[in-house]
C-alpha cells in the first residue's frame, strides 16, 4: 500500500505542475513560440523594433500622494484635503509641467526621487487624472448615469477596463491581444513578428480573438518543476505522444505538449544569448526581478526573431484603505528603483529609444481620507517613461485644487475624480507608436469616434 504521506506529497507535485501548465497555457495550440514568426499584414508603420512595458499596480494606486501638488498654494490645498494622508511640501520632489504658471507644479513622493530626476530628464511623462471612460463624461452625465463604465470602484471590473480598453462590458480581448493579432498573421513563418508576455498569469490585456500572450515567471518559463528528471520527462512524452479517440483527450495532450515545447524553447534561447546586466544592475524584489527578465527577454529579440514584443508586470498590494503614509511608501520604493533600473538597462543595451513603460491601476483614489488610509476612487495619474516619449511634460488636466467642493466639474463626491484623459487616449497613442495605422485603431479602441481630435495624448513625435 502506497505511505499516505507519500500519496499526499505526489499529488501535490502533480498538482502544482498542472497549475503551471494551465498558467503557461496562453497560446493557441496550432501557433508555437517557435513558429510564431509572424508577417505584417497590410501595414507599413511595422519598421524596426519596438516593445511595450505595461506595469500595472493592482488595488489601486494612491497616485495624488505618488504625484502631489507642490507650488505654496495648491500644496496648502491638498493639505486641507489630506490632512492625515497628505506629504508635506519640503518632502516632494518638485518638477516643472509644461503649463506656464508657476503654481502648476508638482512633485514626487519622497519614495520617487529618483523618478523625478528621469522626468526632468526628459526620460518620462505624466498623464493626469487618467481613467476608464465610454466616452467624454461630465458630472451631469454621471449624475444621470449615462454611458459609465462597468463596475465603477470595483477592482476586478475596473483593472479589465484598463486592459481591454472596452469600459462598458466586460470583453474577452484585450488592447494588446487585440493589436498584435493586427500587425501578424499567425498562420506564416515570414521573420516578422510580434511576441506578447505576461509574468506571472494570464492577464486578459493579453488575449486576442485567436491568440494570446505566452506566460514566464521572473526566472523564465518554468512548464513542469520534475521534467529535466529524464525518466519524468519520458513519461509525459509517451502520454503525450499517444493518439486518443477521445477529441478532448487529443486536444489536452496536444495542448500540454505545446505548453512545454513552448517553455523549452524560450529558456534554451535565453540561455543562450548573452546576459548583458550586472547582479546587480536590477533591485532584488518582486517588481524588480520581473523586470529584470522583460529586459533580458528584449536583449534576446533577435534569437527571438521579434520586431514587435509586449510585455504586463504587476506590483500588487495598494489597495490601501488604512495604515496608507507607511504601506505606501514601501511600495512606491520598490516601483522606484525597479523603473529607474529598468531605463539604465535599456540605455545600457542601446534600446531606450525603443521601449516605452507605462503604469496602470485599477483606479484613484478618494482625495478625503478615512482616516488612516482611503478609498475606492476613480481618476488617477500614470507614469509613461522611455526615449521615444515627449517627456519632461505633465499631459491632461491635473486637479490643483483638491478642497473639498474645489473641483466641482469632476469630483463626485470626497474628491473622487471623473477622468479628463481617457485609458483609450492612452491606448491609441501607444498603438500608433507600436505601428498601428491610423485606420486601424477602432479595432484596437473601439470607441476612438468618442474623442474624434482629441484621440491622441500627444506623447510621441510623429
Amino acid at each position: 500500500m502506497t505511505d499516505s504521506k507519500e500519496f499526499s506529497e505526489s499529488r501535490r507535485h502533480f498538482l502544482g505542475d498542472c497549475g503551471k501548465m494551465a498558467s503557461l497555457a496562453m497560446l493557441p495550440s496550432l501557433v508555437t513560440l517557435k513558429n510564431l514568426n509572424a508577417a505584417v499584414t497590410n501595414n507599413t508603420n511595422i519598421d524596426g523594433y519596438k516593445a511595450l512595458v505595461c506595469v500595472f499596480l493592482s488595488g489601486g494606486n494612491d497616485s495624488f500622494n505618488m504625484i502631489a501638488p507642490f507650488s505654496s498654494a495648491n500644496h496648502r490645498n491638498y493639505m486641507k484635503a489630506r490632512p492625515v494622508l497628505g506629504i508635506p511640501q519640503n518632502e516632494l520632489t518638485p518638477i516643472p509641467t509644461n503649463n506656464t504658471n508657476s503654481l502648476s507644479h508638482l512633485g514626487f513622493h519622497p519614495s520617487m526621487t529618483s523618478m523625478g530626476g528621469m522626468y526632468r530628464s526628459r526620460d518620462a511623462a505624466i498623464i493626469a487624472n487618467i481613467g476608464t471612460l465610454v466616452r467624454p463624461t461630465s458630472i451631469n452625465d454621471y449624475r444621470r448615469k449615462s454611458s459609465l463604465p462597468t463596475g465603477l470602484f470595483s477592482h476586478r471590473e475596473q483593472q479589465l477596463s484598463w486592459q481591454t480598453s472596452i469600459a462598458d462590458n466586460t470583453a474577452a480581448t484585450g488592447w494588446i491581444g487585440r493589436m498584435s493579432e493586427l500587425l501578424n498573421d499567425v498562420d506564416t513563418t515570414s521573420t516578422d513578428t510580434s511576441l506578447m508576455f505576461g509574468l506571472g498569469g494570464s492577464p486578459r490585456i493579453m488575449k486576442g480573438k485567436n491568440s494570446s500572450g505566452f506566460a514566464i515567471t521572473a526566472a523564465g518559463a518554468n512548464a513542469l518543476d520534475s521534467y529535466n528528471e529524464a525518466a519524468v520527462r519520458d513519461a509525459y512524452n509517451a502520454t503525450l505522444n499517444e493518439r486518443y479517440a477521445s477529441l478532448l483527450k487529443q486536444q489536452y495532450a496536444h495542448d500540454f505538449k505545446d505548453i512545454i515545447e513552448k517553455a523549452e524553447f524560450y529558456n534554451n534561447v535565453l540561455a543562450v544569448s548573452d546576459d548583458p546586466f550586472s547582479p546587480t544592475a536590477f533591485p532584488n524584489t518582486g517588481l524588480g526581478n520581473q523586470l529584470r527578465q522583460v529586459a533580458l527577454t528584449i536583449a534576446a529579440k533577435d534569437n527571438l526573431s521579434a520586431k514587435r514584443q509586449s510585455f504586463i508586470v504587476s506590483q500588487g498590494g495598494y489597495d490601501f484603505h488604512n495604515n496608507q503614509s507607511a504601506r505606501q511608501a514601501s511600495q512606491l520604493t520598490e516601483l522606484n528603483n525597479a523603473l529607474i533600473a529598468f531605463n539604465n538597462a535599456m540605455k545600457a543595451i542601446g534600446m531606450h529609444d525603443n521601449v516605452v513603460s507605462y503604469t496602470a491601476s485599477d483606479f484613484g483614489r478618494t482625495v478625503i481620507g478615512n482616516g488612516t488610509g482611503s478609498d475606492h476612487g476613480w481618476g488617477g495619474n500614470s507614469i509613461v517613461m522611455g526615449g521615444a516619449v515627449k517627456g519632461a511634460k505633465t499631459y491632461g488636466t491635473y486637479p490643483f485644487n483638491m478642497t473639498s467642493g474645489g473641483s466641482p466639474d469632476i469630483d463626485i463626491g470626497r474628491g473622487r475624480y471623473i477622468p479628463t484623459t481617457s485609458v483609450d487616449q492612452l491606448h491609441a497613442d501607444l498603438a500608433c507608436w507600436y505601428g498601428v495605422g491610423a485606420s486601424d485603431i477602432s479595432l484596437i479602441v473601439p470607441h476612438e469616434e468618442e474623442y474624434g481630435e482629441n484621440l491622441l495624448v500627444g506623447l510621441f513625435d510623429r
